[in-house]
Parts: structure tokens; sequence; C-alpha cells
């Protein structure tokens, strides 16, 4: 993945310095186009590296709570794009996915596999 200084148009850490913590850094780019390049790599990162969106608390916690779902086998998975959380029912069926549907209150949208 390239990445030139141009994309980017302000960087900063988030919180005080704390020994032995790495602190979490917040980016803003210029285009959109450089920041879904960065996100479409972000799976080949090195361990212990994370990208994820600069969410509001209420969306934060819709993510962790769409994760719990996931973990009880409630969703198949769960993702963040554009500020919004998504889901994937698991179609017990075992064809693919129930119909489309949201759920918790309208803000975690679960999608069809494509």
């Amino acid at each position: 993945m390239v990445m030139f200084n141009a994309d980017i148009d302000r960087c900063h850490r988030v919180g005080s310095k704390k020994d032995g913590k790495q602190r979490k850094v917040i980016v803003k780019f210029t285009n959109s186009s450089a920041r879904q390049r960065l996100y479409e790599a972000r799976r080949n990162l090195k361990d212990g590296v994370f990208i994820k969106e600069n969410l509001t608390k209420f969306r934060e916690e819709l993510a962790y709570e769409a994760r719990q779902l996931v973990r009880n086998k409630l969703l198949t998975k769960s993702w963040v794009a554009g500020c919004k959380v998504y889901g994937l029912l698991p179609d017990h069926s075992g064809n693919g996915v129930k119909e489309h549907t949201d759920t918790l209150q309208g803000n975690i949208y679960i999608n069809p596999r494509w």
C-alpha cells in the first residue's frame, strides 16, 4: 500500500503519556480514497497494530455489543464501515443468510452475505 504525505491532513496522539503504554493516533485524511486504501490494507498489518474508525461512545458500545453477539453465535460476523455497525445473521437452514433486517433499535445493520 502506498500512502503519501499529501494524503494526510493532520494526525495526533490521544490522551496523556503513560509508562509502557502506546497511545492511540487519530489521522484525518485529505481525501476519501486515501482513507479507503488504508482500510482495505489493514488486514495485512503486523500483529499489535490495529486500525479502526473513530466512533462516538454510543457507536463504540454498539460495535462491542455486536462482537458479543458474534461470540454468542447470534451473528456470524460483525464489522464497522462508514461509522455504521454491521452484522451478518446466520441462516439456520444452512443456505446463507436470513432476510435483511435491522436490530438493536435500528443501529446495527444486518446485511446478506455477498
